[in-house]
């Protein structure tokens, strides 16, 4: 029903899963009530999660490390490659929703 009645929001997130900072960024979501967030995991070319969610076709590491990127309303945010960064456009996007 929450999906039906908000739109939703989508966290992906791309790097080696021994990357410390995919880490931080995975526990943070992972721990984190974000009921209208759905999660993904992309580590290099993945060709299923392209099919399944073609939008994470363009989505690459930044720099070498991890990179998450934020996409609500079929427009997706510039990625952040730290914890702190991703914290706090998640707080910002639930602060504005309960507007």
């Amino acid at each position: 029903v929450l999906f039906y009645l908000q739109p939703s929001r989508e966290a992906v997130i791309v790097g080696s899963a021994q990357d410390d900072q995919l880490r931080q960024m995975r526990d943070y979501l992972q721990k984190t009530f974000l009921p209208d967030t759905v999660v993904l995991y992309k580590e290099g070319s993945d060709e299923e999660l392209h099919r399944l969610a073609p939008f994470t076709e363009a989505m690459k590491v930044q720099e070498g490390g991890a990179a998450a990127y934020v996409c609500e309303g079929f427009a997706c945010q510039q990625p952040v490659t730290d914890v702190d960064s991703l914290r706090m456009i998640m707080q910002k996007d639930v602060k504005e929703k309960t507007r």
